[in-house]
């Protein structure tokens, strides 16, 4: 599938990407983690460049407005996943530690 989103995006004048350190982040993130839910602002930012795209559902079926703090799950796109090695080479790319897994309590009862 040609991602339109992204060449528009990168082509409009010149080839140039502008990323903040929050988009830096979340690409870091679902880089790492496959499909992640990430905020309204970072969600718009990336989508719009056609970084990141629904995870599950199709493009066309996007609100115009997302009105809640979070936007729905998403994923790399194919274009999202070939900035992740520049980022590793400029040095910005953030590896995350994985949380600690506790493992769950085993019950024992006992008989009265």
């Amino acid at each position: 599938m040609e991602n339109n989103r992204f060449k528009n995006y990168t082509t409009s004048t010149a080839f140039s990407i502008s990323l903040s350190r929050a988009m830096i982040e979340t690409l870091c993130l679902l880089e790492q983690y496959g499909s992640y839910y990430v905020t309204r602002h970072s969600f718009s930012s990336l989508y719009n460049r056609g970084l990141i795209e629904l995870d599950g559902v199709a493009s066309s079926d996007l609100p115009d407005t997302i009105k809640t703090q979070l936007s729905p799950c998403v994923k790399l796109t194919e274009a999202g996943k070939a900035i992740i090695p520049l980022l590793k080479l400029s040095g910005l790319y953030i590896e995350y530690t994985m949380a600690i897994e506790i493992p769950s309590p085993t019950l024992t009862l006992k008989g009265r």
